[in-house]
Order: C-alpha cells, then structure tokens, then sequence
C-alpha cells in the first residue's frame, strides 16, 4: 500500500450500556484500515461490540439523510469496513497488519480533501464506560 499513513487516538465516553452509541473518528476520506485498537479504559469491565463503517448513513438516526452520490442510505452492512468485533470484558479488539479499504461515503465529507473525512465506530457495551482507540489510515496518494 502506497501513499500516506494517518496515525490518530480517541477518547470515547459510552454513557448508557445496553445501547448502540456512534462515534466520529477523523481520518482521511478514503484509504485502508490498517490498524484498529479499542480497549476499555474505565467503568465496570464490560463485554462490547464495535462495528467500523464509512458512514454515519449506519446509525439509524441518519436514515433520512442521503448519502454523497444522492442515494438514500441502505442496510448498515453495506457501510461495514471491519467485521463486527465481540469482545468479552477484560480484552481488546487489536486488528493489526489487515487492509480493510473504504471511502467515505458522506455528502458534507466528498468536497473536503483526501484528510478531511470521518469513519464511524459503533461502541455498544453492557455499562458505561471509557474507550481508548487507536486508529491508522494508509491512504492512496491522490490530488
């Protein structure tokens, strides 16, 4: 994979367990997921799941929205960039070394350059909680 390595960490608060909670993590608007660390970092150790999509279109709250070609948003699995993570409590998910491609498929996203995107993390834990993620992005070179 050529092109240029976006490196980024998050701080992110689960605030209701038992629900899917959506979360921006800046990243280049397209490229491969190279690397994904979630951990639990605080709260009652919870068993999660994760999911990683190219666009908010997955939460269902932005089903009205359209997507950046004018689409309607489709079934949440067709944003999917990783597999669905089921991680029990006391573990982490650590993909390292895969090359999961996307690109985000947001309207606002499609005008702004190659850095400027979002994918989303979908966090559902059994109690509230405090995650550490680590994401890095190889993005291809692109004008």
């Amino acid at each position: 994979m050529g092109g240029i390595t976006d490196e980024r960490t998050f701080i992110l608060t689960v605030a209701a367990g038992g629900v899917d909670t959506y979360f921006a993590l800046l990243s280049p608007r397209r490229g491969y997921v190279a690397k994904l660390v979630v951990a639990q970092a605080a709260g009652t150790s919870s068993n999660f799941t994760a999911d990683l999509y190219s666009s908010k279109l997955a939460n269902p709250a932005n089903s009205a929205l359209l997507d950046a070609k004018g689409n309607p948003a489709v079934a949440a699995v067709c944003y999917q960039v990783v597999p669905t993570q089921t991680i029990t409590a006391g573990n982490a998910i650590v993909l390292v070394g895969s090359a999961y491609g996307f690109q985000n498929m947001d309207a606002t996203d499609q005008l702004q350059s190659v850095r400027d995107g979002a994918l989303w993390l979908r966090l559902n834990s059994v109690h509230p909680g405090t995650y550490h993620v680590g994401l890095t992005v190889a993005a291809p070179l692109t004008t």
